[in-house]
């Protein structure tokens, strides 16, 4: 399983709002809280599900198709903590509303914990 993180802008001072998730088959996208690309990795999202496998590299693909004045997306993490990508997705956006202090603009505690 893996995920990439989704932040929102304006650059430099870009927050984490959402993931995506997936495991090679289904791709789940989530957000802590509404924002503009939300409807753009939606729509990336569903349009991949018809198919039974993602192409390879698909977080990859998408990672820098953000345009900078929404936001950005990455890093990549693997996780064998999850079972579905699903369950990655709810837990990664509450680690986001836990443990990142917008404030500050760092986390509060490490997000390769979810490793």
């Amino acid at each position: 399983m893996r995920f990439m993180l989704e932040w929102t802008g304006p650059s430099p001072h870009y927050r984490p709002v959402g993931v995506w998730c997936e495991d090679g088959a289904q791709v789940v996208v989530a957000f802590a809280e509404p924002v503009k690309s939300g409807d753009h990795a939606r729509a990336v999202a569903a349009a991949s599900q018809h198919d039974d496998v993602l192409v390879p590299d698909f977080l990859e693909h998408h990672e820098g198709s953000l345009a900078p004045q929404f936001g950005d997306r990455g890093p990549i993490y693997e996780t064998t903590r999850y079972k579905t990508p699903a369950e990655c997705a709810a837990g990664v956006v509450e680690f986001i509303r836990q443990h990142w202090d917008n404030k500050a603009r760092r986390w509060t505690k490490d997000i390769e914990a979810l490793e």
